[in-house]
């Protein structure tokens, strides 16, 4: 949030601190008879919040707050999450798989990306560092992180609902009072709460306050109007932002003549949608668009396959010993996240779907980061020990593959489910709807998917190393020439 901003907020009458009440509304100039309300950017805010984590500032939380919630610490760091990083370094199944070193030591660009922040701000986080002190013996200070990760991550969800079913709305009375108590306590919160060494009221802290306001007022008018619900996505500023990434395309930092022409460009081709190969910094705005030129039908690859090279032996450098526990936990979640995308996008009976899920968790070790993540309890598909054990070894299977000969192969996916039924031919599951086709299936396209994040990042890391000697060796060379020129001299 920018001192124009602040000044603008000033200069019209709105008013937010820790010791007053807020203002954020003023009489519209045009109509008497209704309110003008004033928000910050929340995605902008919640990367600012991330920001001050990821500098080393330490957020003190009030007692009150520390009392309510049963913490045990009142500090707030990034040091857990870097313990966590550092934890699932080594590991090819993670309990927060889209946190990285670039999450918590982000460059100049980076740090304007809104998605890491919600990587750090994420349900994943919070939930793997509860298991780090359940399963791990980490101290219990790390509680508290986890918990204010998980609340801001809840509080970004209300402030940016893109869909009825998250939204503001009235229909659920209980599910809507429940919203406004949440909305109120973060208020509350962010209050109270303290940023860094002094107790200076930051700027995060007062759009954090006034955005919540402002938005608990809309929600209030819209709904008291006969409206059903609020989007509050549309409050933001995705669609600009989406607009700039597309103008920085081709040059990050253009010129005015540079922006007018691309500007020019993008409102004639109506081209308001990322290009797959470019993250922009913010999330994609979904609005509809009434003309694209450039939408053009999917072409699909030929489905003929060329079954010579499928027949591949595989070593036995891994066994179900070698998988760490965190590992295992990763991997039932993983597993009951591709049940429940069968139970909803395919056809299957209750017979078969009971078999290969449970509602007996006392004797599954695997199943505790599953129940850390819940946000109630059974919320969350829950794997039978007889499914768990098929994709354990299917898991083994895919490990001892060498990584050459998944990136020769013509049809990978084929290769891996030739194979993973091969080594799970004595696991019977009822036939009437492929229930075990279907999960073999479907794990294995989203563990391929993981895999190939996996190598990417890998081949990046490799990249660079190898550009950094390079600039290395050239910085080298050319310290020895200019040595040489003033010994000439």
């Amino acid at each position: 949030m920018g001192s124009a901003n602040r000044a603008l907020w000033r200069s019209s009458g709105l008013i937010t601190g820790r010791h007053c009440n807020t203002v954020s509304k003023v009489v519209h100039p045009q109509s008497p008879t209704k309110w003008l309300y004033f928000l910050a950017d929340v995605p902008h805010l919640i990367k600012n919040l991330k920001a001050d984590l990821v500098s080393g500032k330490v957020i003190t939380l009030p007692d009150d707050v520390v009392k309510a919630n049963n913490l045990n610490c009142s500090f707030v760091s990034i040091t857990p999450v870097k313990d966590l990083v550092e934890f699932e370094n080594h590991h090819d199944l993670k309990l927060a798989p889209k946190l990285t070193n670039a999450t918590i030591s982000p460059s100049h660009f980076e740090k304007m990306k809104v998605s890491h922040a919600l990587h750090l701000f994420s349900k994943s986080v919070s939930s793997g560092l509860q298991y780090l002190v359940k399963e791990e013996g980490r101290g219990n200070k790390y509680l508290s992180t986890a918990w204010f990760l998980d609340v801001f991550n809840r509080w970004f969800d209300f402030m940016t609902s893109r869909y009825p079913a998250v939204a503001l709305s009235r229909l659920n009375c209980d599910k809507y009072e429940e919203a406004l108590i949440f909305l109120t306590s973060i208020i509350n919160l962010v209050q109270s709460m303290k940023i860094g060494d002094k107790n200076d009221w930051k700027p995060v802290q007062a759009g954090i306050v006034m955005s919540t306001n402002s938005v608990l007022g809309i929600q209030e008018e819209l709904l008291s109007m006969g409206y059903k619900f609020l989007l509050t996505s549309r409050l933001t500023q995705d669609c600009l932002e989406n607009l700039f990434s597309l103008v920085r395309l081709k040059n990050r930092i253009p010129s005015p003549l540079a922006f007018k022409y691309a500007l020019k460009v993008i409102c004639i081709a109506q081209f308001l949608k990322q290009p797959h190969a470019y993250q922009g910094n913010y999330q994609e705005d979904d609005r509809d668009i009434a003309i694209d030129f450039l939408d053009q039908p999917l072409k699909l690859p030929s489905t003929e396959l060329d079954l010579k090279d499928l027949e591949v032996e595989i070593s036995e450098a891994n066994c179900i010993d070698d998988i760490q526990k965190a590992e295992l936990n990763s991997l039932y979640y993983l597993v009951g996240y591709c049940l429940h995308s069968i139970k909803k996008n395919e056809e299957i009976c209750t017979g078969c779907f009971v078999e290969v899920t449970s509602c007996d968790l006392s004797d599954q070790d695997s199943a505790t980061f599953t129940i850390l993540k819940e946000y109630k309890q059974g919320c969350l598909t829950q794997v039978s020990e007889k499914a768990f054990s098929m994709m354990l070894k299917v898991e083994v299977m895919l490990r001892n593959f060498d990584e050459s000969v998944l990136m020769t192969s013509k049809n990978v996916k084929r290769l891996l489910l030739d194979k993973a039924e091969e080594i799970t031919v004595h696991d019977l599951f009822l036939n009437c709807h492929n229930i075990k086709q279907k999960l073999l299936s479907k794990y294995l396209t989203v563990r391929l998917h993981i895999l190939c994040k996996q190598m990417k990042r890998k081949r990046k890391q490799e990249l660079e190393k190898v550009k950094n000697q390079s600039q290395g060796e050239l910085g080298s060379k050319s310290m020895t020439m200019r040595k040489l020129v003033k010994k000439l001299k």
